[in-house]
């Protein structure tokens, strides 16, 4: 996550020459990583909000 923000600020430095800064919340972190299973649907069942994996992951 640490990367994806640093290589979001990029184009930002290119352009103005000042990189934006930039900080890390673990506990955004954590709600992130785990809000797929918090989703609730109005009976209180839990959500499957992402697609499966496809079947190729992870195949070589």
């Amino acid at each position: 996550m640490a990367a994806c923000l640093l290589a979001a600020a990029e184009p930002a430095l290119a352009r103005s020459g000042r990189r934006p800064e930039v900080a890390l919340d673990s506990d955004h972190v954590v709600a992130a990583v785990r809000s797929d299973g918090l989703l609730r649907d109005p009976r209180g069942q839990g959500v499957n909000a992402f697609a499966p994996i496809p079947a190729v992951w992870g195949r070589e």
